[in-house]
């Protein structure tokens, strides 16, 4: 028995080391709240965004970076939970979606950014309320690589 325990915690171990290893973490902060956030900086990881999650943690976000700036339209599809988007140019929010909501019906919602952006940043509903977080606002990555931006 305990030889098999042994064997499903080192599957396990293995299984979380090969997903984490493809994921990229960082913080980021807007005014004086700091964001716990997955970087999707690839075209694989921004599809796949936070499409079939369950949840994200109360202080968690997940940031799509772009290499080049422009009107960006996202979709909810295969999301569980309501989102707020915010979509950043330069550091510096230009837009914030409040409430995008999940699909009903296979209606799938999209929001556009309207604006040229390179960022956009995802976090629960309610989150930019809560914080008080507006347009015009700076946005700043904390602990990133040059190389994942």
């Amino acid at each position: 028995m305990k030889k098999i325990f042994l064997l499903f915690l080192f599957i396990f171990i293995i299984s979380g080391c090969n997903n984490s290893a493809n994921t990229k973490f960082s913080k980021l902060q807007i005014k004086n709240k700091i964001i716990n956030i997955e970087i999707a900086n690839t075209v694989k990881a921004r599809k796949q965004g936070l499409s079939g999650r369950a949840n994200l943690c109360e202080d968690c976000g997940m940031l799509f970076i772009f290499k080049n700036k422009a009107v960006r339209s996202f979709w909810m599809n295969k999301m569980n939970f309501p989102l707020d988007m915010v979509w950043i140019s330069n550091g510096t929010i230009k837009k914030i979606t409040e409430n995008a909501i999940i699909p009903v019906n296979n209606n799938i919602p999209i929001y556009s950014s309207e604006k040229k952006v390179n960022w956009v940043l995802e976090v629960n509903k309610g989150f930019c309320k809560k914080y008080n977080i507006k347009e015009g606002d700076k946005v700043k990555l904390l602990t990133i690589k040059k190389n994942d931006i």
